[in-house]
């Protein structure tokens, strides 16, 4: 039995993400994740430590002039 050209082909692997990803953006998305970690803790921060910040509504609210 001779093999046909089909046969002959191995079946190709699924492709990854990494694969579409080039090496060269690696540091940019790492780049990117620290910052987006520091803006996090930042406002994590603000918010959690500014006693002069309001988060809520206080009192009545004013009846409204029609």
């Amino acid at each position: 039995m001779i093999p046909t050209r089909v046969l002959m082909s191995a079946a190709k692997p699924k492709a990854s993400w990494k694969d579409n990803v080039p090496v060269e953006t690696y540091p940019l998305f790492a780049a990117m994740g620290f910052a987006l970690f520091a803006a996090g803790y930042t406002v994590f921060g603000k918010f959690s430590r500014d006693t002069t910040l309001r988060l809520s509504r206080q009192g009545k609210p004013a009846p409204a002039d029609h």
